[in-house]
């Protein structure tokens, strides 16, 4: 006699296969993203003289990437100290990114960076970018 729940293991297969093509899709295009407008200075997140370590960076405690989408649009200037490490630079501000393309970075960063899962809309990121005119990026401060 057979049994029937020899089949589940494939059935599920087939219920998320088009979930798991999607968010590889998405990862590909984050990854490339990242490649392209981030790992110029960041590297592959270890950092550079320049840019800071994002491996061992405090913005993967963060409850919101809220911090991350507003240096990414507006950049940041000024001494900063991250990781115990001062900086003393410029990171550009991004506004030539979509809110998408912004909302699928930092979704990637926190996946690549805290190995957690990080819901980002792109209406999240429109918000930020629609800052009160008296404000100024802040530096940061791990």
């Amino acid at each position: 006699m057979n049994n029937p729940l020899r089949l589940l293991p494939t059935l599920l297969l087939v219920a998320i296969s088009p979930t798991i093509a999607s968010e590889t899709h998405e990862f590909s295009i984050a990854k490339t993203l990242y490649s392209e407008t981030c790992a110029t200075c960041h590297y592959d997140g270890s950092g550079s003289p320049s840019a800071p370590d994002l491996i061992a960076s405090s913005f993967w405690q963060d409850e919101s990437p809220d911090r991350l989408i507003h240096i990414i649009l507006f950049g940041q200037k000024g001494v900063s100290k991250i990781n115990g490490k001062l900086f003393n630079g410029i990171m550009p501000p991004m506004p030539y990114l979509t809110d998408e393309e912004i909302a699928t970075i930092t979704e990637y960063l926190f996946h690549k960076f805290a190995q957690r899962k990080m819901s980002v809309e792109h209406t999240q990121v429109a918000r930020i970018r629609q800052p009160l005119p008296s404000e100024e990026p802040e530096a940061t401060k791990d």
